[in-house]
């Protein structure tokens, strides 16, 4: 299979939020990704989309780019601003935590990453140029 590549800008509301979700779920089931493992992925890829909102998307929404190839779909989703407090190695560090540590029921926040990184095959977290942070999910086949 070529590769396929998508550009979604995804507008600061929870509706666009689910129809960025559903296109990318009916383009996994295009491209004969198992059925199963295409919903934990657009589960990941809500939890992704919807911390990018809260941490730094809201004012001009979310770039999300899927790229599919022959052994896996990677959905990156952009324009989660970095606190100088939370530098991307530190973000990386705690989605390598977040797949074996439950999060804890008393604390408010804190789910998002765990739910991330126990439902995409990878997670990994970049910066980009522009001092934004991209979250990358993978699925493989």
């Amino acid at each position: 299979m070529a590769s396929l590549s998508v550009s979604i800008h995804v507008p600061s509301d929870s509706v666009h939020v689910r129809a960025a979700r559903k296109s990318v779920e009916s383009l996994l089931r295009d491209h004969g990704f198992a059925e199963e493992r295409i919903a934990n992925f657009a589960l990941a890829l809500s939890e992704a989309l919807f911390n990018a909102l809260d941490h730094g998307g809201a004012e001009r929404g979310i770039d999300l780019e899927v790229n599919l190839l022959a052994d896996r779909a990677e959905a990156a989703v952009d324009n989660a601003t970095l606190d100088a407090e939370a530098p991307v190695d530190e973000l990386a560090d705690l989605l390598a935590e977040a797949g074996v540590e439950v999060p804890d029921a008393n604390v408010e926040r804190g789910r998002g990453l765990h739910l991330m990184a126990t439902r995409a095959d990878e997670v990994r977290a970049e910066s980009l140029p522009d001092g934004r942070a991209r979250i990358v999910l993978v699925l493989k086949r």
